[in-house]
């Protein structure tokens, strides 16, 4: 089994603007995820890449209608 590897990177929420940490499982390779801001709580589309090494190569916080 792998071994979780977590990266984490501040953005701000694509909805109030509000900078906050999030969290990234690099382990199993790219993926999209939802969570919520930690202060407007609305539901963020998570998107994220993963370079050939397994680290974190890009991701992007959507609106979740966009």
């Amino acid at each position: 089994m792998l071994e979780a590897l977590l990266e984490t990177r501040f953005a701000p929420c694509p909805y109030c603007g509000h900078e906050q940490e999030w969290a990234f499982d690099t382990s199993a390779g790219a993926q999209v995820f939802h969570e919520e801001c930690d202060l407007c709580y609305a539901l963020v589309e998570v998107h994220f890449y993963v370079d050939m090494q397994g680290s974190l190569a890009h991701f992007e916080l959507k609106r979740e209608m966009d």
